[in-house]
């Protein structure tokens, strides 16, 4: 297997960037998620890595060898990655085994090894009692793993998967995500899996590359991610986070600050060296603590059950006493217990990373 490496890439459709200077190191064996809302990039780039399109501007390589650059482009038969599409991409007159051998049949595989090779594959992935049954008769979580194991036998350098349980039920996503995950124990595959779901790809991934408007905004293991969004954008899409403004106070420690927002103070987190003055201040729902005493006041937009807690929605107000605030200014805090709509919240400030 092997890992992959583009460098500034940059794809254009009529003049536009869709793609824009995106640089990413994937170490082989490793599991790299693209996350972003739709229109970011992310199926565009895994298409130019597949060979479906054209690059700009840019290269990409893997393994040392050079796939694409503006003077050469080689086709995605020759690249030896596999894909995983969404829509599985089976054919429906062929059996499952028939299925997973084509790419070797296609190859000129002998008969012998070509059926060593798919009844290993289907053993991976766990289908090896399904090997005559048609397309038709598989579950969406069947056709998936098939999809897989087509990929498994051709020992590819690199698989993509692009969007693979935008199709399924969330029962059956949580099963698929087990499934791809020990898909990339068993094989040590360099993976590369487009999604717009944070959740997939933060139980899945070794490290997740956030797209924004073409671009790759950061790089980073999901618990960095999550615990240090490195602009205001990430920490929007990941976590559901408010960006509030703060201002620093002091310095508490290498990484503490003890700064004001929301007409509170709190001590926060935030990279080393920051100085007193403006900044802006990444809050979640469990970065407030209910508290009757508590500095901030809000007053409740909805209660949801979420199992174990309730997620209250509150549009907050910069004092205790003070007009609530705007619909721009809610965050969702966590609760034993449901509160009404309109009744009023006492919270503190826990907690909090200051972005930038």
């Amino acid at each position: 297997m092997s890992g992959l490496r583009l460098r500034s890439v940059v794809k254009r459709f009529d003049d536009t960037p869709v793609v824009n200077d995106v640089s990413l190191d994937v170490k082989q064996g490793e599991f790299v998620a693209l996350l972003g809302p739709s229109g970011c990039g992310k199926t565009t780039l895994l298409r130019l890595v597949a060979g479906f399109e054209r690059l700009s501007e840019g290269a990409i390589e893997a393994d040392g060898e050079l796939f694409s650059d503006p003077g050469r482009h080689v086709p995605p038969e020759k690249r030896n990655i596999a894909i995983v599409f969404q829509s599985y991409a089976l054919w429906p007159h062929l059996n499952v085994g028939e299925n997973v051998g084509y790419p070797l049949r296609v190859r000129g595989v002998s008969r012998a090894d070509r059926d060593a090779a798919v009844k290993q594959a289907l053993s991976v992935v766990g289908l090896e009692q399904q090997a005559d049954r048609r397309p038709a008769d598989l579950s969406g979580g069947q056709r998936q793993r098939v999809a897989l194991a087509r990929c498994l036998v051709m020992e590819p350098r690199i698989v993509l998967l692009d969007e693979p349980l935008a199709n399924l039920d969330v029962a059956l996503r949580a099963s698929m995500e087990e499934t791809f995950r020990q898909f990339h124990e068993k094989t040590g595959a360099t993976m590369v899996y487009v999604t717009h779901d944070q959740a997939e790809a933060m139980a899945l991934a070794d490290r997740i590359a956030v797209m924004e408007g073409g671009r790759i905004r950061q790089v980073d293991a999901p618990t960095a991610l999550y615990a240090r969004p490195a602009t205001e954008s990430v920490a929007r899409f990941i976590g559901d986070s408010r960006v509030v403004d703060a201002t620093i106070l002091e310095a508490v420690g290498d990484d503490r600050y003890r700064v004001e927002a929301l007409g509170a103070h709190a001590l926060v987190r935030g990279r080393p060296g920051r100085q007193p003055g403006p900044a802006r201040l990444s809050l979640r729902g469990g970065d407030f603590m209910p508290d009757e005493a508590g500095p901030v006041v809000g007053q409740v937009r909805r209660s949801v059950f979420r199992g174990g807690h309730f997620v209250v929605s509150l549009d907050l107000a910069a004092s205790r006493g003070g007009a609530v605030a705007g619909e721009g200014d809610a965050v969702e805090v966590h609760s034993s217990v449901s509160l009404a709509h309109g009744e009023r919240m006492a919270v503190s400030i826990t907690d909090g990373w200051l972005v930038g």
